[in-house]
């Protein structure tokens, strides 16, 4: 099969394990909350776009990328808890544990600088 491509073409094709997991990355129509369900954070009444970014940003914290990464801060009030922006009016806030950080609420940035 490669022999009518070039080295510079073959680069170009994805292979069949990164279909694959393009595959497995969107959430799905039916019920866009099961991720978040999963993990006890409620996520009635957030518009599916702030869900499948904050879906995203968490599956990537939960495979050892740093919060910084999305400017992440701790609390200065509480060090063990970290507020990771998920946009312009969302915020997520995570623990930080010795098992690593767990995110535990997504919330509108009204309801964020309440809850704080």
């Amino acid at each position: 099969p490669w022999a009518s491509t070039t080295p510079a073409t073959r680069a170009r094709q994805p292979s069949a394990n990164w279909a694959t997991c393009l595959r497995g990355a969107r959430m799905s129509n039916g019920n866009p909350a099961a991720f978040f369900a999963q993990r006890n954070i409620q996520a009635e009444r957030i518009p599916n776009n702030v869900l499948e970014k904050a879906r995203k940003i968490i599956g990537k914290i939960e495979r050892g990328v740093s919060y910084t990464t999305f400017r992440g801060k701790r609390l200065c009030t509480d060090r063990e808890k970290i507020s990771i922006p998920v946009g312009r009016k969302w915020r997520m806030l995570a623990r930080d544990s010795p098992d690593g950080i767990h995110v535990y609420a997504v919330l509108s940035h009204e309801t964020y600088n309440y809850f704080i």
